[in-house]
């Protein structure tokens, strides 16, 4: 097989909501999104930042990082089809999509995605899952997902899917927030319209899926580590001060 090119791009906004300007909250004197970008360096791929803020261009820039500025977004998907457009990347290269909240992030989990989206039609669109217990199933922010046979995504949800009408035979994936495509397929899937199913449960990649991109799930044992509340934050802050030196 031909080897493709890969990339990871790192969509990063400098305002959110739960937590302000939380990626250039420092732990040990380095920012959120640095630790990030350090995860995902590891797996040798070329990889960038993409943010709306100057801000966050010069702090990241300071550790080598490479960074770009795009102009407004309505969600990392589209930051990230705005950087492909900047890069001059090329239709056939892949592109890794890596949330910028995320700074424990497997770098071979990173490889995997990408490495599935090249055996793969140009249309399919990969991610990945993990076991979830029941208890954490209850949890409208754990994105959860049901696959078909294949281990394709037959649907995402915020409700514990699937439901157990009697005894539980299988358990619950909880969606990682990682995706992977070529850069075709992300310019086009920057285009579709928006469906009722994305409005309802607020997840773009029903969206895709609504349009007709498949997407393929690769099974990991990493289990996803997002930072999105002060008390995220902490805890994060207190592994890294207690394992780092």
């Amino acid at each position: 097989m031909e080897k493709v090119e890969k990339i990871v791009i790192i969509p990063a906004r400098l305002e959110s909501k739960r937590l302000p300007r939380k990626m250039l909250l420092e732990v040990k004197g380095k920012p959120l999104l640095y630790y990030t970008w350090k995860s995902a360096v590891k797996s040798g791929f070329r990889v960038v930042i993409a943010t709306d803020s100057g801000l966050i261009k010069e702090e990241l820039e300071k550790f080598g990082a490479e960074v770009v500025i795009t102009g407004p977004a309505g969600c990392g998907t589209d930051r990230v089809a705005q950087a492909v457009d900047m890069l001059g990347v090329g239709d056939e290269v892949i592109v890794v999509n890596l949330q910028g909240d995320e700074p424990f992030i497997d770098s071979e989990l990173v490889k995997d995605v990408a490495e599935e989206v090249a055996g793969l039609e140009d249309k399919v669109i990969a991610t990945a899952a993990t076991y979830l217990s029941e208890d954490e199933a209850q949890n409208p922010a754990k994105v959860k997902v049901v696959l078909n046979k294949d281990g394709y995504a037959m649907y995402f949800s915020r409700a514990a899917i699937p439901f157990a009408r009697e005894e539980r035979k299988e358990g619950f994936l909880l969606h990682v927030g990682i995706y992977a495509y070529r850069v075709s397929t992300l310019r086009a899937i920057s285009r579709l319209e928006v469906c009722d199913l994305e409005e309802t449960e607020k997840l773009e990649q029903l969206r895709w899926m609504w349009h007709g991109y498949p997407v393929k799930v690769v099974y990991t044992s990493y289990k996803p580590f997002g930072v999105d509340t002060l008390e995220d934050f902490e805890h994060f802050k207190m592994f890294v001060e207690k394992n780092q030196k």
